[in-house]
């Protein structure tokens, strides 16, 4: 039986489009770690079974959360649009804006996540407010910069021939353990960089300064 669209949905083209309204998965010891992860879309068995990263992709990278050191139970899971975009199709730019604002946006406040990993570009590019981003990287959430987010690549991509890539996705899972454990060091964007560097040369400077380095790494972007 299909979930219900739930009214807040009205206006988002996946309200017509879409097919079936699939809620998020709570881990019963989600406070023991705190993490969320955020994927793209449901697919037609996520649809079916009404739980998100059910199906052939998605059960993937559950199994590969146990080799990063988390356990199923210990994460929630939500999907950046939660209807089945129609014929698969990936979920336009729309559906995405609207589907955060009505509804990821409020899960992610609801439950505060000491991490959240971002499953693909869709959900990537929807948290995080900086166009360029890296694997291995942390970055502010958009919703609250506090919170850090973790980009990782779909297990769609590893399945369809980018297995050597595999440890990269693990090693994002743990990336993501380690903020959600300790101390939490995210990539500034320039405007925070610039800003900062702004602070520092205008007086008046706090009283006794010991020293302030900045750890600034590019990325080849211009």
């Amino acid at each position: 039986k299909r979930q219900p669209k739930p009214d807040a949905c009205i206006g988002c083209p996946s309200y017509y489009a879409g097919e079936g309204f699939v809620p998020p998965l709570f881990g019963k010891y989600y406070d023991r770690l705190g993490i969320i992860l955020i994927g793209e879309a449901p697919g037609e068995s996520e649809r079916d079974c009404l739980e998100p990263m059910c199906g052939p992709t998605g059960s993937r990278l559950r199994k590969w959360l146990a080799p990063a050191g988390i356990l199923l139970d210990e994460v929630h899971i939500w999907n950046t649009v939660n209807c089945r975009p129609l014929n698969n199709r990936e979920p336009d730019k729309q559906s995405q804006e609207v589907c955060y604002a009505k509804h990821v946006k409020d899960f992610i406040s609801r439950h505060h996540p000491k991490a959240i990993v971002a499953v693909g570009k869709v959900a990537e590019t929807t948290l995080i407010d900086q166009k360029h981003t890296g694997r291995g990287r942390v970055y502010p959430y958009r919703g609250d910069p506090s919170i850090p987010v973790i980009p990782t690549l779909h297990p769609s991509f590893i399945m369809r021939g980018g297995w050597k890539f595999l440890p990269t996705v693990i090693s994002d899972l743990k990336l993501a353990r380690r903020n959600a454990t300790s101390t939490v060091y995210m990539t500034p964007s320039v405007e925070s960089l610039e800003a900062s560097i702004n602070a520092l040369q205008t007086p008046p400077w706090p009283p006794n300064p010991e020293c302030v380095v900045f750890d600034i790494e590019t990325a080849g972007e211009d």
